[in-house]
């Protein structure tokens, strides 16, 4: 979900992959259809010569078994203003008990952070899952640590 809340980098991304023009988006994630819409609006705003939306699965449950879930926050820096709108459409992609039911029962649970418990991870996921969490924040931290060290000297 968390690439489908930013259309434009996404296309852009997939576009970048796609040097004949045709583009075809395949997924099978929890998308809303509004954000499906968003992407395939961004895509017509390219003037791409043929778009074709396929095997696009909606759904509000996760695949049975999942080994990993991933989640972001419904709003990301720069998008405060669209926190609200966010909300409504988000609100049945929720991580929480009841969706991890249908995962693998050694289902790991990934966010980037900040979170905001209670909107897109209940605290109760959020803090089950906490060292995974916390490890991919703090790997991020090194990760970017490296990028600037490399490029500034």
């Amino acid at each position: 979900i968390q690439e489908m809340t930013e259309p434009k980098r996404v296309v852009t991304a997939i576009l970048k992959t796609r040097d004949s023009g045709v583009l075809s988006v395949k997924t099978s994630v929890p998308v809303p259809k509004k954000m499906v819409m968003m992407v395939m609006d961004e895509i017509n705003k390219l003037k791409v010569k043929s778009a074709a939306l396929g095997d696009v699965v909606i759904k509000n449950v996760l695949n049975t078994g999942a080994d990993i879930v991933v989640t972001d926050t419904w709003a990301s820096m720069g998008q405060e203003a669209e926190h609200d709108e966010r909300k409504k459409i988000f609100k049945d992609y929720q991580v929480n008990e009841e969706l991890l039911k249908v995962a693998d029962k050694r289902v790991i649970v990934m966010h980037c952070l900040p979170a905001y418990r209670g909107e897109e991870i209940t605290d109760d996921v959020l803090e089950a899952y906490a060292d995974v969490i916390f490890d991919e924040a703090e790997n991020r931290l090194h990760t970017q640590k490296a990028i600037m060290a490399l490029t500034m000297g």
